[in-house]
């Protein structure tokens, strides 16, 4: 099998399409203790010395979850290990039909990267076990990594996004064909535990796996630039020449879904819009003028 090509957060410089998306499966954790005893997820506690905690509903953030009620999202912490040790926590989902091309999703907000770092794994089973080994290390069948984030274990709120959900994405490639798998969720810190120097509380939310359609060429078109790259609100469009004539600007995220639109005007030399109720992730800007796409990428703090 080849290696999994993983797109983290960004998109490349050098993408030149957009797409909408086909759902192939979705949870938003809405009832945790549920999915683990009867909705076919597996949960595994591998950490040396195992702690007292399993995935549950969140309490422990702050802030609320990224969709649905407050405490709708999965939760654990530095109580998967004893007072000090190598925390491994697993959260498998059910068996997932997937093929090339697949894009994998979720979101995920720790309580206090900044002080004591967490890292999550996100990784892929081809052969539809639950298989993940008896050791801390150990990662049994699930031996492609999709996704790390914080792999370093930095001290930062934006390593591991901290007091915001930040999402993450992996595009499948490699399979021979339509395979069943299975994904996990790997809650993987050294040293951690109450008395260790790494571990606090993450979340995930909105895992999506997602199939790209109608792809949209986006060819290079009129001159134009976006800031401030990264924006927190506002964002900027400066073009190059009053335009041409009336258009309209898609704003993409990773999964390709438009979501947020606006027409612009012929003559227009500038435009703006408010992005404050993007969440934190990175977006494609697309302007569709004169039969042209011009696209461009920044990122939502």
């Amino acid at each position: 099998m080849k290696k999994l090509y993983t797109l983290i957060v960004i998109f490349s410089c050098l993408s030149f399409t957009a797409a909408n998306a086909q759902n192939l499966f979705s949870e938003n954790f809405d009832a945790v203790a549920t999915l683990i005893s009867s909705g076919g997820w597996t949960a595994q506690n591998n950490s040396v010395p195992v702690g007292t905690e399993v995935w549950h509903n969140g309490t422990g953030l702050a802030v609320s979850a990224y969709n649905g009620a407050v405490d709708s999202y999965a939760e654990v912490s530095f109580n998967s290990t004893g007072t000090n040790g190598n925390i491994s926590n697993w959260l498998i989902t059910p068996m997932i039909n997937l093929k090339n091309g697949d894009v994998v999703s979720f979101y995920t907000s720790s309580y206090n990267n900044a002080a004591y770092p967490d890292r999550l794994d996100l990784r892929l089973n081809i052969l539809n076990t639950l298989n993940v080994g008896s050791t801390d290390t150990s990662v049994g069948d699930f031996t492609e990594l999709l996704v790390q984030v914080n792999p370093t274990l930095s001290l930062d709120t934006a390593a591991y996004p901290q007091d915001y959900w930040g999402q993450f994405s992996a595009t499948i490639s490699g399979l021979s064909g339509p395979t069943d798998c299975r994904i996990a969720f790997r809650y993987n810190v050294p040293d951690g535990g109450s008395a260790g120097i790494n571990s606090t509380t993450i979340g995930i939310d909105a895992f999506s796996v997602d199939f790209p359609t109608a792809i949209v060429k986006v060819d290079a078109g009129l001159e134009l630039s976006v800031y401030p790259n990264p924006v927190a609100d506002r964002l900027n469009i400066d073009f190059a020449q009053p335009l041409s004539e009336n258009g309209i600007v898609r704003i993409y995220n990773t999964l390709g879904q438009s979501v947020i639109s606006f027409a612009v005007n012929k003559g227009q030399t500038k435009a703006s819009f408010s992005a404050a109720s993007l969440s934190s992730g990175a977006y494609s800007f697309v302007l569709e003028l004169a039969g042209e796409k011009t696209k461009r990428n920044f990122i939502k703090n």
